[in-house]
């Protein structure tokens, strides 16, 4: 079934996914998750050596994802892909679920345990020596955010991987220029950090496109790593700014108003990424936080001038019933 469906189509999906994803926690990592989710669309349909049916097969090729709070993504794509129903989606973050809060080993198709930023490219290291250790063909992809390229392990991986010339190993830093504290070059620049990867032995490639799946897929096929802008980079700033819930998102009501511009650019891209790749349509309940909004709440949310005249007219009329 999944091989008849269009790579647009996928994605779709799997943004539907992240999203209902987050609605069950009622907490996450949204920017963080969309801006590296065509990068586990592109290794899990199109790159990497795995079996849905038998996720711990010997010679699957190995993902880690380092940046593991983003694991509302690699959930939605392995949910998608068949590694467990997707009704487990609406146990996330629920007392032993195998959906946690950063990805796990308990999640099928899940290699790596993650939590403290900067330690999963030591571990796909260790992988990818013990592949060679074991005269064994696989490949280890490591995704990075660019936050955790602060961290020396970070650094200290990326030497050892060059020093024993790990040519099975690739690396995929998701540059969005967001971390938990802002923005990552004002808190200690990384510019230039494609010289900096190359000065460690590395061939490098900085992609500006990275939710373009197709040039995603091209290019780390092709080289060691890949460092990588996202189009979403507003999007990470959002998820750390804004309490996203409920499909959608719950407003904060006590956001400043620019903030309220960065949540609508979040809200359109999902809106208009359904609508014009799948026909796919938002429904009624996508509006549910604003229809329970106490009255002097969205009364701010009219001020704001937020929501269009049409949308606010519709809410106005859902709240009223």
């Amino acid at each position: 079934m999944e091989e008849d469906l269009s790579l647009k189509t996928i994605i779709s999906l799997c943004k539907a996914n992240v999203f209902d994803i987050l609605e069950a926690g009622a907490i996450g990592h949204s920017g963080g998750s969309l801006s590296i989710l065509e990068t586990l669309i592109a290794l899990y349909y199109k790159i990497a050596k795995i079996d849905a049916k038998n996720p711990k097969w010997e010679d699957r090729d190995r993902i880690i994802l380092s940046k593991a709070h983003a694991c509302e993504a690699m959930y939605a794509v392995l949910g998608e892909k068949g590694f467990f129903p997707k009704e487990k989606f609406k146990e996330f973050l629920h007392f032993n679920s195998i959906l946690q809060g950063h990805a796990e080993i308990c999640t099928p198709g899940v290699e790596y345990s993650g939590g403290s930023l900067g330690q999963g490219i030591s571990f796909a290291c260790g992988l990818a020596y013990s592949a060679r250790l074991k005269k064994k063909d696989y490949k280890v992809f490591c995704i990075l955010g660019d936050g955790e390229c602060h961290e020396g392990e970070v650094w200290e991986a990326a030497m050892f991987a060059s020093h024993y010339k790990l040519d099975n190993l690739y690396v995929i830093v998701d540059y969005n220029h967001y971390c938990t504290l802002g923005d990552v070059d004002e808190i200690m620049n990384l510019k230039p950090l494609e010289d900096k990867w190359k000065s460690f032995g590395w061939e490098t490639i900085f992609e500006k496109d990275g939710n373009n799946i197709k040039n995603m897929i091209s290019n780390i096929a092709s080289k060691d790593i890949l460092i990588r802008s996202v189009t979403l980079t507003s999007c990470t700033h959002a998820a750390r700014s804004l309490n996203l819930e409920l499909n959608y998102c719950i407003l904060d009501v006590n956001m400043i108003e620019t903030e309220y511009e960065t949540y609508k650019r979040i809200y359109d891209y999902v809106k208009n990424s359904l609508k014009e790749e799948d026909g796919l349509e938002i429904s009624k309940k996508d509006f549910t936080p604003f229809i329970n909004m106490s009255d002097s709440d969205f009364q701010k949310i009219i001020d704001s001038k937020f929501l269009e005249p049409n949308l606010i007219n519709h809410i106005l009329k859902q709240r009223s019933l």
